[in-house]
């Protein structure tokens, strides 16, 4: 519990450090009570496991190609290309034999 309070703590100064926008994660009471309740969700089993979230996401962007998102095109056109140049780095690369 005290880890999910502690990194949304620490997001939502990195955002206030790197936003224009002075207002991005509320200070009222209201906003943290929010937090406070959906973490205590989250400790109490409440809430679906985040790794179980991930595994659904992924199994659906794998049965619906149209919700991989632009970053997953781009990231498939130059596959090939980087396998292949880190093929051709590893082949030169020598291992120890105590390995």
């Amino acid at each position: 519990m005290l880890i999910y309070l502690k990194q949304i703590v620490e997001s939502s100064k990195v955002i206030k450090k790197y936003s224009r926008k002075a207002d991005v994660i509320p200070e009222d009471n209201l906003f943290w009570e929010g937090i406070d309740y959906v973490i205590h969700l989250l400790s109490a089993g409440s809430l679906p496991n985040t790794e179980s979230i991930r595994r659904i996401r992924a199994k659906l962007q794998e049965e619906k190609p149209s919700l991989r998102g632009k970053k997953y095109t781009y990231r498939r056109r130059f596959e090939k290309d980087y396998v292949k140049n880190l093929n051709n780095v590893m082949s030169s690369v020598e291992v120890a034999n105590d390995c």
